[in-house]
């Protein structure tokens, strides 16, 4: 019974994780959109430096927060299974118990 509950787990995880990283990647999409729309070359190149480099900045900010959504999601299917696993083992072992006891009393 209790590796029945796994497959739903799994695939609720792994939804959870999906939809992190596609809201993560929508909102940086829709900021660095918003950059690059906003970008006008402005004559001098040190200011178009400038207006790059705070680009190259923002989107890289956009790609390092997606990483520690997602490890975060990760980090937390980890300690979810693990507590599956542990639930598990002490079904299973209660489980033998009760047989071995069982076997004893007869």
């Amino acid at each position: 019974m209790p590796l029945a509950r796994a497959p739903g787990w799994r695939r609720k995880a792994l939804n959870r994780w999906r939809r992190s990283n596609a809201r993560c990647l929508k909102l940086g999409l829709r900021e660095a959109t918003n950059l690059a729309r906003g970008y006008q070359p402005l004559g001098k190149i040190q200011d178009n430096l400038a207006v790059q480099t705070e680009f190259a900045r923002k989107v890289f900010e956009i790609a390092v927060k997606g990483a520690q959504e997602s490890a975060t999601t990760a980090r937390q299917s980890t300690g979810e299974a693990a507590k599956i696993i542990q639930d598990r083992l002490k079904e299973s072992f209660e489980e033998l118990r009760g047989s071995i006891s069982r076997g004893k009393s007869t």
